[in-house]
Order: C-alpha cells, then sequence, then structure tokens
C-alpha cells in the first residue's frame, strides 16, 4: 500500500508534508469505525449492568463494568475527537483544491 503526500515549502529549511485526499479518507472511515465499535460495547456493558441486580456479588461486577465504562468513554471522546479533526482537514483541504491562489511547488 502506498501513500503519497503533497510537499508544500514552508521557508527554505523546512518542508510540510500533507497527507493526500486519499490517505485522509481512509483514516477517516477507520475512525468512524473504530468509534462506533467503541459506542456498540458501551451499551453492551450498560446492559448487562441493568442485569446485575438478580445476581450475587453484584457490587464487586458492577465496579468493574464501571471501570471498562470509564476507560471506553475515554476511548470514544479521543475517537470522536479525531472524527472531528479529520473531517475538519478533508473539507479544508477539498477547498484548498479549488483555490486559484494556492501557492505551488516551484518544479
Amino acid at each position: 500500500m502506498f501513500i503519497c503526500f503533497v510537499v508544500e515549502r514552508i521557508d527554505n529549511t523546512r518542508i510540510k508534508y500533507i497527507p493526500t485526499m486519499l490517505s485522509m479518507k481512509k483514516k477517516l472511515l477507520r475512525t468512524k469505525y473504530a468509534l462506533n465499535q467503541t459506542v456498540q460495547k458501551i451499551l453492551e456493558i450498560n446492559r448487562k449492568r441493568k442485569n446485575l441486580t438478580f445476581f450475587k456479588n453484584s457490587k464487586k461486577k458492577e465496579e468493574i463494568l464501571e471501570q471498562d465504562l470509564v476507560l471506553l468513554n475515554k476511548i470514544a471522546e479521543r475517537q470522536a475527537r479525531l472524527v472531528r479533526k479529520y473531517e475538519r482537514l478533508i473539507a479544508t483541504s477539498s477547498e484548498g483544491q479549488h483555490n486559484p491562489n494556492r501557492q505551488q511547488l516551484p518544479q
């Protein structure tokens, strides 16, 4: 799998590598899929918590599920931020493709 990059010159010494639109869309799709899986796991844990009242040692099991929920919520929050970031980058880069004033690299 090849990932292409567009190169922009920032000044004489630094070069900025910008991922192509295709690689950004792939990252967005992967992150959305992971977020969906995380949300499904959170919902599954919440369903388990409803049924815990019928079991012995429910306090201990509920503590374990609560710890899992805290972790999964943090993961879901981070994934949601990444989705928003990728969507924003794709939106701004697609606008930049149609911008005639955008500087091109010297050949």
